[in-house]
């Protein structure tokens, strides 16, 4: 909510529906909204591509390609350089 909200609600002494006062994301779309009332739950790395390389000092490889996946990315084995 941005502060018309909050000022809103003063200036009538109850809660205001929220839905006329949400803000809009860096793009200008209602996604904060989108997120709110959304039934599937959001997962962080949805749609991304991760390629896992190097040493591990908190957690082995293995712990944070599960930790990728179960956050919605999808682990590749390598990268086919298209540069």
């Amino acid at each position: 909510m941005g502060i018309s909200w909050i000022n809103e609600c003063l200036r009538l002494s109850k809660l205001v529906k929220p839905d006329d006062f949400e803000v809009n994301d860096n793009n200008g779309e209602p996604g904060p909204n989108r997120a709110r009332i959304s039934t599937e739950p959001a997962k962080l790395f949805q749609s991304l591509e991760v390629c896992v390389k190097g040493k591990f000092v908190t957690m082995t490889q293995a712990e944070f390609v599960g930790l990728l996946i179960d956050s919605g990315a999808t682990v590749l084995r390598f990268v086919l350089s298209s540069f």
